[in-house]
């Protein structure tokens, strides 16, 4: 049972049978009351309103025999003693009374029929009335065992929620102090949370899997930024120390011509740009992850844009020697929204990547643009040894590299970052391995489809 229904359960358990309890002890209590006290002018007498027939019949006809009278009343006297009126079954020889004479009267005749003791005013005179309770007639005997069983009825619903009460909190404050336990100890640096079957046997279930994924996705972090400052710390070094050693060279007079110092310097200048590039590299990335880069997307004509690329591609091919082979399958009349500039950077990172792990004797990349119901598909396609399986659901990730080679150039940041360009586009990017040997990266990114426009009285113009 999840913890709203217990919740639930445990707010009718109390309400509903304590109103029950009221209602109970309201229907007891109202039969219990002889009813509101109203003196009336008219007749001068004042009692409760339910016995003002029956006085007026004592007092203006001297209590004549009258069946009501004789079934309802018991003893009508003053406060002097004067006997106004008694029951006929009561045999009493005597015009007045004394207070030991009624005790008397009541313990002596009492029946099963419950007594109700009021004050009564006629006139000038007032005095005590004894009547007999219609509503307690027939359970007088019993009703100290009705009010007892009603009270312990209400103790027993109310118990009874309110252990089931105490049971949910406990059981929530046990998963809280588990929970907190967990937390604080993320918060410490602790990543290798792992809570038992026990613990999460609770209402909280969804949320220690969640903690237990937040401590999973801050350990990847965690090795992601370890590899952050392993990547950072070569592949900047590596130039630098490179730059350092050749002014060290300078500063010794090494060279000894100008040829050989001609030959440092364009060195040096290899190396500032190489470490210029990987910086560049950084800023760009940190500016995607921040999510701070201006999204200027505008309407853009794929077949113009595609064409810019196939000649920069093939002119990268040439240089590279590699073969290129590309396929456009649709109309040219299809745009898309975006930034032309940072598309062409993430179509540039994927033909860099698909080159780079080419197969070395004959290096082959297929690029193919189609076009599906929604989106724009691009296809790049190498005849490299492909990805593997395990490796390609982290090959997006900022500074991984499927190659361990730190020969390599770069951060491992290209594929990152076409990812992050992709997504800011709206559309999706995946990679898998060919049949026929090598990886594929596919990239889809939704058709613009521009809205028609609204004439001057607000309705759109039907094209």
């Amino acid at each position: 049972m999840k913890i709203r229904s217990k919740l639930l359960l445990l707010i009718y358990g109390i309400v509903i049978p304590s109103l029950l309890c009221v209602i109970i002890f309201a229907i007891l209590f109202s039969g219990l009351s002889h009813g509101e006290y109203i003196y009336d002018e008219e007749t001068g007498i004042g009692a409760p309103w339910n016995m003002h027939g029956l006085l007026r019949t004592v007092f203006e006809e001297g209590g004549s025999v009258n069946r009501q009278l004789d079934s309802d009343i018991f003893l009508v006297v003053d406060d002097d003693g004067l006997i106004y009126y008694l029951n006929p079954k009561v045999p009493f020889h005597s015009n007045r009374l004394t207070a030991s004479d009624i005790l008397q009267l009541i313990t002596s005749y009492y029946t099963d029929r419950g007594l109700v003791f009021t004050r009564y005013q006629y006139k000038n005179s007032s005095g005590t009335l004894v009547y007999y309770s219609r509503w307690l007639s027939n359970v007088s005997n019993r009703m100290t065992q009705v009010i007892s069983g009603v009270i312990l009825l209400s103790l027993f619903f109310l118990i009874v929620p309110a252990l089931l009460g105490m049971r949910v909190v406990a059981q929530l404050r046990h998963d809280l102090r588990v929970l907190e336990k967990g937390i604080i100890a993320i918060s410490d640096g602790v990543t290798d949370i792992v809570f038992t079957d026990e613990e999460r046997s609770g209402d909280f279930e969804e949320i220690f899997t969640t903690v237990e994924m937040m401590a999973h996705k801050l350990k990847e972090e965690e090795e992601r930024r370890s590899r952050f400052f392993l990547a950072v710390s070569h592949d900047l070094k590596t130039p630098l120390t490179s730059i350092k050693g050749y002014l060290e060279a300078i500063q010794d007079g090494i060279p000894h011509n100008d040829e050989e110092y001609c030959e440092y310097i364009d060195i040096m200048k290899e190396k500032a740009d190489l470490l210029e590039s990987r910086i560049l590299g950084l800023i760009e990335y940190a500016v995607f992850d921040s999510g701070s880069l201006a999204r200027n997307f505008l309407p853009i004509d794929v077949f113009p844009f595609l064409e810019t690329i196939g000649k920069m591609f093939k002119k990268e091919a040439v240089a590279r020697h590699v073969e290129l082979h590309t396929v456009v399958d649709f109309n040219s009349d299809l745009q898309i929204k975006g930034n032309t500039k940072l598309l062409m950077r993430c179509f540039e990172n994927l033909f860099d990547n698909a080159v780079k792990y080419c197969c070395n004797d004959h290096p082959v990349v297929e690029v193919n643009c189609r076009r599906d119901e929604h989106n724009l598909v691009l296809i790049v396609h190498d005849n490299g040894a492909g990805i593997p399986e395990a490796e390609q659901k982290n090959i997006f990730e900022p500074f991984y590299r499927s190659d361990k080679n730190r020969n390599r150039p770069g951060f491992g940041l290209g594929l990152s970052s076409a990812k992050s360009i992709v997504e800011l586009h709206g559309g999706e990017i995946s990679c898998f391995n060919h049949p026929d040997g090598g990886a594929v990266m596919m990239i889809t990114i939704p058709i613009y489809k521009p809205e028609p426009e609204q004439n001057n009285d607000g309705n759109r113009e039907e094209e």
